[in-house]
């Protein structure tokens, strides 16, 4: 993979919230905030997630649930076991964890 330069990365924490339907009049338009009669300054910023992180935190997320889930899958299983083996409903096996 190509590392790039920083002229060649653009990186933006925040975007304004813009709602100028006349603005968008095709696929593509230039023009200036001036000549839509707007400034810049005075649109209000939103925040910006990095998309890098954010996939990230999503596969860790779905890491976590899996596990979890598997977790969940095994106590569950013991309890059946038990109240199997045991002759009682699986309602009256509970299991702890301490740590």
């Amino acid at each position: 993979m190509a590392t790039m330069s920083p002229r060649q990365a653009d990186t933006y924490s925040n975007h304004p919230q813009v709602n100028l339907p006349a603005a968008w009049m095709g696929p593509a338009r230039y023009t200036s905030f001036e000549e839509l009669g707007t400034d810049l300054a005075t649109l209000p910023g939103k925040a910006m997630q990095d998309p890098l992180t954010t996939i990230a935190d999503k596969k860790a997320k779905a890491a976590e649930t899996a596990k979890l889930h598997r977790l969940s899958s095994v106590i569950v299983r013991a309890k059946e076991d038990l109240a199997a083996r045991l002759g009682v409903a699986t309602n009256a096996i509970e299991i702890t964890i301490r740590g």
